[in-house]
């Protein structure tokens, strides 16, 4: 197979603006609204300085929890300067609405648009990856020169990214996101369909208690993949949960 040049390929931060009592909701018998906002931001801004180091194309794909609360422009606005900040190293930034219904719609949308802007080769991915390593955003970009689609497996049957070399949108269609098939689901998509698909290293994201204990873990162990932002803040909240417990 002649191999596609996807290098620069641009990078999307798929992602919801951290509204307390909008975001992490699943985490909310341990957390607090504010606790969890805290967490989503902090996770979102180590991230996104961490991809834009690579010095890709970077675009933060922002959901719309920000429209239902009185000052949601100047929250949005904010927050988007903050990621905008961190991401200076990028070879471009843009912050970019969703749009779509469904979550497959919004992402279908978020890769079709980039590729209309003249990318490459796409990685969408989510925000909540703790331990995500530049190593493994440039091992995804390379399967890309051989493969149509990879995918970034987590271990809840789902994936934490997906890559493509060009507009497919046929991988989101009926397919049932937050359950365990999503991955299987995408992969044999891409089959029917002919694409041939690399697997990247698997890791967990950030959705309920028991992922939440997994990142208290990692902290306390000084893992090193850990960014700054979020190590303050687990810390913060274990604090806290210890002095409410005492």
């Amino acid at each position: 197979m002649e191999e596609a040049n996807t290098a620069g390929c641009t990078i999307i931060l798929f992602t919801r603006i951290p509204v307390p009592g909008r975001v992490k909701t699943r985490l909310h018998p341990i957390l607090s609204p504010e606790e969890c906002a805290v967490l989503q931001e902090a996770l979102i801004l180590d991230q996104a300085e961490k991809l834009a180091t690579l010095g890709n194309p970077l675009v933060l794909s922002y959901s719309d929890e920000w429209s239902s609360i009185d000052d949601g422009e100047q929250v949005r606005d904010a927050f988007v300067e903050r990621v905008r900040a961190v991401s200076a190293g990028a070879a471009s930034f843009q912050a970019v609405p969703q749009r779509g219904s469904s979550l497959g719609d919004r992402m279908a949308s978020a890769l079709q648009d980039a590729f209309e802007l003249g990318a490459r080769g796409c990685l969408l991915m989510g925000s909540d990856l703790p331990d995500i390593m530049r190593t493994d955003i440039q091992v995804a970009e390379r399967a890309l020169t051989y493969s149509d689609v990879v995918l970034g497996p987590t271990a809840d049957g789902g994936y934490w990214l997906i890559g493509m070399r060009e507009p497919f949108p046929q991988i989101f269609e009926g397919k049932h996101y937050g359950t365990g098939t999503v991955l299987t689901e995408a992969v044999a998509a891409s089959r029917e369909m002919g694409r041939t698909v690399a697997l990247s290293r698997e890791t967990f994201d950030i959705d309920v208690p028991q992922d939440y204990f997994q990142l208290c873990n990692q902290v306390n162990m000084g893992d090193f993949r850990l960014g700054p932002r979020t190590v303050d803040a687990v810390r913060n909240q274990m604090g806290v949960s210890a002095a409410n417990g005492s």
